[in-house]
């Protein structure tokens, strides 16, 4: 982690269309904060490099929904309207029509932009020729679950067809999880063990051939602590461990979690000279980016923090962000996931250090059997039988001192044998592995009723409409519509899907959010309004908010067309059994009314 694999594979893009063999670049990201990360080093690192030397504009598109708020992004497209020899890298207008942007030669943005590319969807075939005869780079390969993974397998088997040279990027993938991609490019060589990590592996016509290569020596061996989650123990630790200055992190797997920790933590540590911040997506998409700007500025490569500032966030600084912390602590997660947050850890050398080593506390509570407590959000969010075998690996290491730790670590937990001796550990890995494995096979069948055949299957096969491999026609819906069935939708993620609310009214602290105009908006209202927005997964609110409808001067807005419209009132809107509450400081935060209970803030 952090040792150049996005420079590696820009160096390989460029390489390759000065051979002629891609004639563009797409590059897939996990989420848009990770894409508008990866936008601001393509433009102003990889191509305003290359415009000296290659004469003429680079017309790059921002591909995601949100690519409307981001300023960098507006100011590239209102470059290509005019004339100015010094604006080389720009938005071409007409790309920036919503299921035009992979047309362009260059282009960043979220997988699952590529991934609507596989679903028996309208206009599936654009965003394929799109990316006909580019290089396309999947970063994070390892970050996604068996649906999103299997539409992923599929995807590649028509990049090869379509004559794509493409890049998968990971520190921490999984041996089934690399197989089952490289099977689908085509391959099924196995790579030889004595090709040891970290490595780069090419396939060609040709053949196979792994590359090993030296990793950077860890000059600090990160310590690995097994630590209750108890906040107020867990602002001792920090306290002592940081007297005087630094940049610390705590990464939760929900944003309940995630909050409930601000406001402890804050509430602890503000008198002690702290600045306290949270960072989660369930805010508005405006003041997630001023968020995402200001994280990167105090913990980027180019922050010269001073004091004392803790960072309270989910996921979404998992991967992808060039972020830096002096001190980490994370909720439990599949160890994939833990050591890529790792890697946000000590991340740059020249940083000088409040600590003398780099120390990992992974939060984990136990119950009277010794078994770790997962609570109902992380069981959710992650498989039970990953979780505990995590645990159970890092019981077993104090301290990671290698790079080859790392994918020992790896093939550890995502083995398919169960190691432990103990009878009451195996009764419990392996219940839990016999609910993993029906939840991978209903992915696993889900994914396969929604892809497009396998391109070997033949042009017959792949012009039929709604003929998956099971011989079975369905005709997919629009996978944006979140009132449309999940066994109907075309989806790129499994779950439920989120609904877009646009807030409007005003909050607790008296400022006043833009009502919508009454007619069919421009495009500055719609900027305006989906800066705005806030997208709501959550299940039951979910179904409430879907009660109300869209304004119909919406409808003829791709972006706006299935969003709803939400009234606050001093940042407070009742909605049946729940209330929501909308503040700048926490985001949106949600809660139940339980039978019996009385409202009040």
């Amino acid at each position: 982690m952090g040792q150049g694999k996005t420079e590696a594979a820009l160096y390989a893009i460029d390489k390759a269309m000065q051979e002629k063999i891609a004639c563009g670049f797409y590059i897939a990201l996990p989420t848009q904060a990770t894409s508008n990360a990866m936008m601001d080093r393509v433009t102003q690192g990889y191509l305003a490099e290359r415009s000296k030397t290659v004469p003429g504009r680079f017309n790059v598109q921002l591909v995601h929904g949100g690519s409307l708020l981001s300023a960098a992004f507006e100011h590239m497209r209102m470059a290509s309207l005019g004339d100015d020899p010094d604006e080389v890298v720009v938005a071409e207008e007409w790309f920036c029509g919503h299921k035009r942007s992979l047309l362009a030669p260059y282009g960043v943005g979220t997988i699952d932009q590529t991934l609507m590319g596989t679903l028996q969807a309208r206009h599936w075939f654009i965003r394929l020729f799109g990316l006909a005869g580019k290089t396309v780079v999947f970063d994070e390969v390892h970050a996604y679950d068996v649906y999103t993974t299997s539409l992923l397998a599929r995807l590649l088997s028509w990049l090869r067809g379509l004559g794509c040279t493409v890049i998968l990027l990971s520190a921490t993938l999984p041996e089934e999880k690399r197989m089952e991609l490289l099977s689908a490019w085509g391959q099924t060589t196995v790579i030889p063990q004595s090709v040891s990590y970290p490595r780069i592996t090419v396939f060609r016509e040709s053949g196979v051939e792994a590359i090993p290569f030296e990793p950077p020596v860890m000059k600090h061996p990160v310590e690995v602590k097994l630590t209750p989650t108890d906040p107020l123990k867990l602002a001792e630790k920090l306290a002592t461990d940081v007297p005087l200055a630094g940049c610390a992190a705590i990464i939760c797997n929900t944003v309940k979690s995630a909050i409930q920790m601000f406001r402890t933590l804050r509430h602890i540590l503000e008198r002690q000279g702290w600045e306290i911040e949270l960072f989660h997506a369930r805010t508005l998409a405006s003041w997630r980016q001023e968020k995402e700007t200001d994280v990167l500025a105090h913990y980027g490569k180019k922050s010269d923090q001073r004091g004392k500032r803790l960072l309270i966030a989910t996921q979404v600084i998992e991967q992808s962000l060039d972020l830096d912390f002096d001190w980490m602590a994370t909720e439990l997660a599949p160890v994939d996931l833990v050591l890529q947050r790792m890697g946000r850890l000590w991340r740059h050398e020249w940083r000088c250090r409040p600590l003398k080593i780099p120390v990992l506390y992974v939060l984990c509570d136990i119950d009277h059997s010794g078994f770790p407590l997962l609570s109902a959000g992380q069981a959710r969010v992650y498989e039970p039988y990953i979780l505990t075998k995590t645990f159970l690996a890092f019981q077993s290491v104090q301290s990671i001192e290698q790079a080859q730790d790392i994918e020992n670590l790896i093939a550890e937990v995502y083995s398919k044998e169960i190691a432990e001796s103990d009878p009451k550990w195996r009764r419990l890995l392996t219940d839990q592995k016999l609910s993993m494995d029906r939840n991978r096979n209903e992915q696993e069948k889900m994914a396969e009723s929604v892809m497009l055949p396998n391109p070997c299957k033949g042009a017959k096969g792949i012009l039929e409409r709604g003929v998956t491999l099971d011989d079975t026609i369905i005709d997919l819906c629009d996978g944006e519509d979140p009132s449309v069935h999940s066994d109907v939708r075309a989806a790129t993620r499994l779950g439920d899907p989120g609904v877009t609310v646009v807030c409007t009214g005003t909050l607790s602290d008296g400022n006043v959010l833009s009502d919508a105009s009454g007619r069919s908006p421009d495009i500055e209202e719609i900027r305006r309004l989906i800066g705005q927005s806030v997208a709501v997964s959550n299940r039951g609110i979910r179904e409430e908010i879907l009660k109300h409808k869209s304004p119909a001067y919406w409808k003829n807005s791709a972006l706006l067309r299935y969003a709803r419209l939400m009234v606050f009132n001093n940042g407070i809107a009742e909605l049946g059994r729940y209330t929501l509450y909308l503040g700048k400081e926490e985001g949106l935060v949600i809660e139940r009314i339980e039978k019996g209970e009385e409202r009040g803030a």
